[in-house]
């Protein structure tokens, strides 16, 4: 998710700037993330909850 709103902030058209959290999708959200949706069509992709039985693979 890191490189993904990286490369939307630099190629999404008519953004100068944008301050968004660019952080991946969880149950526990911290940050509210409509702004970057609307600002530069960022989307999460990757999950942050990784239950601990998954962990190893």
């Amino acid at each position: 998710d890191c490189v993904r709103v990286f490369e939307q902030a630099l190629t999404h058209p008519g953004v100068e700037y944008e301050v968004v959290f660019g952080v991946s999708a969880s149950n526990w959200p911290l940050y509210d993330m409509e702004h970057g949706k609307r600002a530069i069509g960022y989307e999460p992709q990757d999950f942050a909850d990784v239950p601990e039985e998954e962990w190893d693979k």
